[in-house]
């Protein structure tokens, strides 16, 4: 804090300074709703299972009971709740960024 070079960056108003322009440039550049990649997973099972597909010249519907159906479904709930964790921890790991 004596040394004439450090002295202006050895103050609490250039860390302040610093502080809140390194957290205006995060706040700009980290997509605040960028949704993963999962939810777009999501969207085409939803559209795959509840839309028709053509057989031949008759439309058959997606059958929700198949077995590849019921273990897609129980695999995007377990990935829903692990984003859910995920979410968590990387609202907490942006809000301590930003504040440190």
């Amino acid at each position: 804090m004596e040394h004439p070079i450090f002295r202006n960056v050895c103050n609490k108003k250039w860390a302040t300074d610093l502080r809140n322009k390194l957290r205006e440039f995060l706040e700009q550049n980290i997509p605040k709703n960028a949704s993963p990649q999962i939810f777009h997973w999501y969207a085409n099972f939803k559209k795959k299972v509840g839309l028709h597909r053509e057989e031949g010249n008759e439309l058959a519907r997606v059958d929700h009971t198949s077995p590849e159906a019921a273990e897609l479904k129980e695999k995007i709930l377990v990935l829903q709740k692990h984003y859910v964790a995920l979410e968590g921890r990387e609202q907490y790991a942006k809000s301590t960024l930003i504040e440190s």
